[in-house]
């Protein structure tokens, strides 16, 4: 039953534009955790276990709390998900004075691998997708996928995830009341392949309608300078998790990178929903892309069935 609901869960929409309106039920998007804190119980959790287990990074913290509680909030819930959930056993890592990724999980181990945590203010959500940061259920009207964000919140941190001799994962949150949806299957899909168009055939022709994609905000892989074939992008970051925030649950997929420096393996985070290409390189232009998620207790990957797969194809003249 668990297992039917996770693979249910990634079915999402390809409309580049939604309808959207406050519910009090919502049908998930991603693997979710209910919590049993607030944000806020959460944000105090993780100052006192600095406090009490890395007093070096403890006012640095604090600091944070208090410039910028949005990235706090979100430093705190995907450390907490690493540690109590993943058992990633993650440290932090940004050294005073020095700067550097977040924390550094499995360290001394063959498993290790290395965390920044980013995240999405609420305000600049909702500018881009029209979609208040404050909503009520009386409102309603026409919403945005943030595809552009997401991608330039990629790019913006690639370089700072480069050079380290392990792979590395890009986690980018939001409390927006949206990012369920927004940071969910259909935001992860997205920021993949960009944002899929339907193509018509000439009248009369008999050629089939098709889903493509002109790439421009794929955030793994691009045309190469001639525009004759795909090549890969952003190399150093191994893999992007979308977290979406709330004081009930915290919903998780990610993204792994086709053909990154070093490869992040999945199996220590368990259920959480990864797309990827099925095939690279990607030969004549046919994207097709794949939900896959781990089970480490059964020593086996559940792949999503054929119809949670989709395919697009390389618009070379968009």
């Amino acid at each position: 039953m668990k297992r039917n609901w996770l693979l249910a869960s990634l079915i999402g929409g390809l409309a580049g534009v939604a309808i959207w309106h406050r519910r009090k039920k919502r049908r998930a998007a991603a693997v979710c955790w209910t919590v049993n804190n607030s944000l806020e119980e959460v944000l105090q959790a993780h100052a006192e276990y600095l406090r009490a287990e890395h007093p070096a990074y403890y006012d640095k913290f604090v600091s944070l709390v208090k410039a910028d509680r949005e990235a706090a909030m979100g430093e705190a819930t995907v450390f907490s998900l690493l540690r109590t959930y993943f058992r990633a056993e993650p440290q932090p890592a940004d050294e005073p004075g020095k700067g550097g990724v977040d924390f550094v999980c499995r360290k001394g181990t063959p498993d290790k691998f290395v965390v920044e945590v980013t995240s999405l203010k609420p305000e600049a959500v909702a500018a881009q997708s029209d979609i208040p940061a404050s909503i009520d259920d009386s409102v309603q009207g026409a919403s945005r996928m943030t595809t552009d964000q997401l991608f330039s919140t990629v790019k913006d941190k690639a370089d700072q995830l480069a050079n380290y001799p392990c792979p590395r994962l890009l986690a980018i949150t939001s409390t927006h009341p949206a990012s369920p949806h927004l940071l969910g299957s259909s935001g992860a899909e997205f920021l993949l392949t960009s944002e899929p168009r339907i193509s018509y055939p000439v009248a009369g022709s008999g050629a089939p309608v098709t889903m493509t994609t002109n790439l421009r905000r794929s955030v793994f892989f691009g045309p190469e300078e001639s525009g004759t074939q795909i090549v890969s992008r952003r190399r150093s970051v191994s893999a992007v998790l979308l977290v979406a925030l709330s004081d009930t649950q915290s919903g998780v997929v990610g993204l792994l990178h086709p053909d990154p420096v070093m490869k992040l393996k999945i199996e220590r985070f368990r259920e959480v929903p990864f797309l990827r290409l099925a095939n690279w390189p990607i030969v004549d232009g046919a994207i097709n892309t794949e939900w896959i998620v781990s089970i480490p207790e059964s020593k086996i990957f559940y792949h999503a069935p054929i119809w949670l797969r989709q395919t697009a194809r390389w618009d070379k003249k968009r």
